[in-house]
């Protein structure tokens, strides 16, 4: 009975909360404020990634050599190291303001050592990487999808968040993801997972017509819309012309709408 009682006081608890948050709309926003400014940095280390690469492709002496890469912020940039096949050096370095990612400000195709902050960077990226196996992550991997790690900075350590990529073609890879939290020598101390399953969003009806809102719904485990759902949307959107992301939250029974063009988050009660 007291177990029984204690479970209720709980669950009021918990839902005086979720309460509390939804009417205290200020709060509210600030927080999603900050989910959107993390996925603006997000969306910057995966935009660089993604046109630094192409870029990198097409110069058949680079390819050859690629063997991965590091990405880091500075005050007002983002750059993105692409590394030798042999770990030990760097083939190309570009950088790019955080406000126009899809404008390289320096562009250096030279092969030199890594420096220590490169390589500390590496060492982090591949110590997760090895701990990633682990079964208790569940990280299961679709057919036709990639799983993308962004190392992002903290105060004592990093944010590594894993998001799904893919080549398919009209398909928005939403689900799958995760935030790590890594110490500074790599190891992972905490972790959540955002959504249950992979969500591959098709962007067309059986029609053929063209989707411009993206849909889903988040359980009580993740009660706001998420830095990964914006960043992909963000990447993904633009290729396909989506113009909204709204997700249904059970927790806080409100809808959450991220709007693409003006990069802003609105809510509305269920």
């Amino acid at each position: 009975m007291k177990t029984f009682v204690l479970g209720i006081a709980i669950l009021l608890s918990v839902l005086s909360s979720y309460a509390q948050k939804i009417e205290n709309r200020p709060l509210l926003m600030r927080k999603l404020d900050s989910v959107r400014q993390e996925a603006k940095l997000l969306y910057a280390y995966e935009k660089i990634a993604w046109n630094g690469t192409d870029v990198l492709m097409s110069k058949p002496l680079l390819r050859k050599d690629y063997g991965g890469y590091v990405r880091f912020d500075s005050k007002d940039s983002i750059h993105i190291t692409f590394l030798h096949k042999n770990q030990k050096q760097r083939i190309a370095r570009y950088s790019c303001l955080k406000e126009d990612v899809n404008t390289p400000v320096v562009i250096e195709h030279k092969q030199k050592d890594l420096n220590a902050k490169e390589k500390h960077l590496l060492a982090v990226k591949m110590e997760v990487v090895k701990q990633l196996n682990n079964p208790k992550y569940n990280i299961g991997m679709v057919e036709g999808f990639s799983a993308n790690l962004v190392l992002l900075p903290a105060k004592r350590g990093y944010r590594m968040y894993l998001i799904m990529g893919t080549t398919e073609h009209d398909i928005i890879p939403l689900g799958n993801d995760y935030l790590f939290w890594v110490s500074e020598e790599g190891q992972i101390t905490a972790w959540k997972k955002f959504h249950k399953t992979m969500l591959a969003v098709k962007t067309r009806t059986e029609k053929n017509d063209k989707i411009i809102a993206v849909t889903h719904s988040h359980l009580s485990a993740t009660p706001l819309i998420s830095a990964t759902d914006i960043c992909t949307m963000k990447l993904y959107g633009a290729l396909y012309d989506i113009q909204e992301l709204q997700v249904y939250s059970t927790a806080l029974d409100c809808v959450f709408t991220y709007h693409i063009k003006t990069d802003k988050i609105t809510v509305k009660e269920w």
